[in-house]
């Protein structure tokens, strides 16, 4: 009532009456709608190297043409906002319609779940931020140059370890024979730790494989390279086993040394092989019986043989 005396019905109310008697004068009176940004959510998840939406709009018709710009504000730089700085405008019509905006998490190479935050603001509204995080799809794991090597017996020889993505922090490789032949060890390489600089550059190991003249079997181990912050790998070492079986015989009317089968190391060759005749007989000379080799000299009762695999040699004897 700004003049006069009157009675509203109800004065809250747009539609209601006034009771007058005399001259009196009324006033309606506005004020400008409490306009806000609304997102369909607060908190979302994007798959690393996909995409996905959110929807904005207002909470009330605007008084004419509004502005809200989209942005990513801070946080992981992998996430981004398709067309950032994004501009969308609200209209008296269209206020209430929700318009899409499009968050992306491209591929890294770490395991992190990073996450940002995506900034909505337009004039004379408060902020409003949604914040996305990435799912990362990335595995942390010990991986190898090769899944087997070989070592010859009484040598050495390596193989590469490294990881398949960026860690969080240092991560330990304990490298070790885990099953197998025990002949089989790893000489240098035994604990390796990769940092988030040099995760991906690989670091040797060295396996040796020392001398076993008891036996001819080529063995195996399983090399494992576990870590509590990784997945493991295991590389498969082979034995190159450089041991033969040389076997000794006669025809019967003498004695050799050594006699039988006896096992040898091919570094050592040539062997020495003698020979002695039994009472009325004489050495006549030595023949090959199977596999290869070469002797210093077949007719000498005491020489050598020279072979780098299974053989058989026979010392013949004639009567006097």
């Amino acid at each position: 009532l700004e003049a006069g005396s009157g009675v509203f019905g109800d004065a809250g109310s747009a539609s209601t009456t006034v009771s007058a008697s005399a001259d009196a004068t009324v006033k309606a009176n506005f004020t400008a709608n409490n306009v806000q940004i609304v997102t369909s959510t607060d908190t979302m998840n994007v798959a690393e190297g996909g995409s996905t939406t959110f929807q904005v709009k207002l909470s009330a018709q605007p008084a004419g043409d509004t502005n809200v710009s989209v942005t990513r504000l801070s946080g992981d730089t992998d996430i981004t906002v398709t067309g950032d700085p994004v501009t969308l405008t609200f209209t008296t019509a269209n206020w209430d319609t929700n318009q899409d905006v499009t968050v992306n998490a491209a591929q890294d190479v770490d395991i992190a779940d990073g996450s940002a935050i995506v900034r909505c603001s337009g004039t004379g509204m408060n902020d409003h931020d949604v914040t996305v995080t990435e799912s990362d799809d990335d595995t942390l794991a010990v991986t190898t140059d090769v899944n087997g090597v070989d070592v010859d017996e009484g040598a050495t020889n390596s193989f590469q370890v490294k990881l398949t993505a960026q860690p969080n922090a240092d991560v330990t490789v304990s490298v070790a024979n885990s099953s197998g032949d025990t002949d089989i060890t790893v000489s240098s390489g035994s604990s390796l730790i990769f940092t988030t600089a040099n995760w991906d550059t690989y670091q040797p190991v060295t396996l040796a494989a020392a001398e076993d003249n008891g036996d001819t079997t080529a063995g195996s181990a399983t090399i494992s390279c576990t870590s509590p912050d990784a997945t493991d790998k295991d590389v498969t070492a082979n034995e190159v086993d450089d041991d033969f079986t040389l076997t000794v015989n006669n025809d019967g009317n003498g004695t050799t040394t050594p006699s039988g089968p006896v096992i040898k190391d091919q570094d050592d060759s040539p062997y020495g092989i003698d020979a002695v005749a039994n009472a009325g007989y004489h050495f006549v000379d030595w023949t090959l019986e199977a596999g290869s080799g070469v002797f210093g000299d077949a007719g000498s009762a005491s020489t050598t043989v020279s072979a780098s695999a299974d053989a058989t040699v026979k010392a013949n004897f004639t009567a006097n």
